[in-house]
């Protein structure tokens, strides 16, 4: 089931244009990742998604109930935490006593009750999506939630995005440059370069194949040729294998053809190297935060 969709979706602001060509798919249950350097489009195409721009051409569609927080939110200065997220869920029609067990569910009970204008950038922001959850949407946008946030404030929203989609079924799209916390969390992921999306890539997907590592390059040659199809080469002793034979089974045929295996090791989508195959050499500012 799909919670929300961009065919060729483009947007010009005066003459320059934000989207020429942005196609995305977000599946219900699913945490999906837009990826890119500043600029590429991310935030603009989740405004697109969030009604909140239009675009000039294309499709663009979410189903059911949904929240976006993008770009930095903005909250009364001289209310509490509470007061504020109580506001919001009034405005939104949440459900009563909900704001408290939000406040639980984000470890903010420490400084719930003291007054915004008082908060850090990493408190803003976990108030941020303390707002996005009122009601139990289908659907969260975040633009950079992580942004501001501590390492063990990042570990707990991790947690939280996780047992959402698990327990609930919730659906994200999250952009972020902490690619660490991308490929922990995303099931798949766009890359978006000048309005473009340039690759699409199913991390689960990737990490469901194994690695196979050889002793000589020879054996990593004539694995190739008894796998072919379902096998490529990542070196000259090593392949990755990605076909729906269990592993055990590659393994015995392998050996058993006289193939000199000294490891095995499940495969990780690396977004770090797959960030730079795409973007080497534009100023961007992505890390690879623990």
């Amino acid at each position: 089931m799909i919670a929300a969709r961009m065919q060729g979706v483009r947007k010009k602001f005066g003459r320059k244009e934000a989207l020429k060509d942005v196609s995305i798919e977000v599946k219900q249950g699913s945490i999906c990742g837009l990826l890119g350097p500043n600029g590429s489009g991310k935030t603009t195409a989740m405004k697109v998604l969030s009604s909140l721009v239009r675009c000039d051409s294309g499709e663009a569609e979410v189903r059911g109930k949904f929240r976006a927080l993008i770009e930095t939110p903005h909250f009364y200065g001289r209310m509490s935490g509470r007061e504020n997220l109580e506001y919001f869920s009034a405005m939104a029609q949440g459900q009563k006593g909900e704001t408290d067990s939000i406040i639980r569910m984000l470890g903010m009970e420490e400084y719930a009750d003291r007054k915004v204008g008082k908060y850090s950038l990493g408190m803003r922001q976990k108030l941020g999506i303390a707002c996005m959850l009122v009601g139990s949407p289908s659907l969260l946008i975040l633009d950079e939630p992580l942004n501001g946030l501590d390492p063990l404030a990042i570990t707990q929203m991790r947690e939280l995005f996780m047992r959402m989609r698990q327990a609930q079924g919730t659906a994200f799209l999250i952009s972020s440059h902490i690619l660490s916390e991308m490929q922990l969390i995303c099931d798949e992921v766009y890359l978006l370069r000048a309005g473009e999306t340039v690759a699409h890539v199913d991390v689960q997907a990737e990490n469901s194949n194994y690695v196979i590592q050889f002793l000589e390059p020879e054996d990593g040659d004539a694995a190739a040729t008894i796998l072919a199809g379902s096998v490529r080469k990542k070196s000259e002793t090593e392949v990755e294998i990605f076909g729906r034979e269990p592993i055990h089974v590659t393994i015995r045929r392998l050996v058993g053809s006289g193939v000199r295996i000294v490891g095995v090791r499940q495969a990780q989508t690396d977004l770090e190297q797959l960030y730079r195959e795409y973007f080497s050499g534009e100023a961007t500012e992505w890390s690879m935060q623990s």
